[in-house]
C-alpha cells in the first residue's frame, strides 16, 4: 500500500511539474501569526459586530415528524441590539 502511495505521489509532482513548472509547493513563510483580538483589524470588521451575541440552535420538529431526517439543519440567531 505504501509503495503505491509513493508511486502516485511521485507520479502527481511529475505531472505538476510538466504542467505548471512555476507552481511551488506550500512556503511556512507564507504564514501570519495573528495575536488575539487582531481579527477585527485584519478583517475591517466594526467592534460593534464582533461584540454582538448570537444563538446558534437547530429547530424543533413538529410532533407529526418521525425518524432522524433533517437533523442537519442549524439556525443562527443575532441578538437585536435596537429595539
Amino acid at each position: 500500500m505504501a509503495q503505491s502511495l509513493q508511486r502516485i505521489w511521485s507520479h502527481g509532482r511529475t505531472v505538476r511539474g510538466t504542467v505548471c513548472p512555476f507552481s511551488r509547493a506550500f512556503s511556512a513563510d507564507a504564514l501570519v501569526e495573528v495575536k488575539p483580538g487582531e481579527i477585527g483589524m485584519v478583517s475591517g470588521i466594526p467592534e460593534e459586530h464582533l461584540r454582538r451575541r448570537v444563538v446558534i440552535y437547530t429547530p424543533a420538529r413538529t410532533a407529526t415528524q418521525q425518524g432522524s431526517g433533517k437533523l442537519g439543519r442549524w439556525k443562527i440567531n443575532f441578538m437585536s441590539t435596537q429595539k
